[in-house]
């Protein structure tokens, strides 16, 4: 494969495999596959690890904010 990365997006390590790893499918509307491809093409990485990487920023996202209203509460 040849590279066309876009200078705005830095190379991705790709993420071991993990064993005992569950595949998980999810569904997206065709606009939301479709820009899934687009993105995991231009970082050069499977789909399924786009998404994977996908969860895994929201999940961290989701738990800062949680923490976030926790802090706040206690205030």
């Amino acid at each position: 494969m040849t590279s066309t990365r876009q200078a705005s997006i830095a190379p991705i390590s790709r993420a071991p495999k993990i064993n005992g790893s569950i595949a998980t499918p999810i569904r997206l509307s065709p606009d939301e596959y479709a820009e899934a491809n687009e993105f995991a093409e231009a970082q050069e990485r499977s789909r399924s690890s786009f998404m994977r990487s996908m969860y895994l920023r929201g999940l961290k996202s989701l738990k800062a904010e949680i923490a976030s209203t926790v802090a706040l509460a206690k205030q």
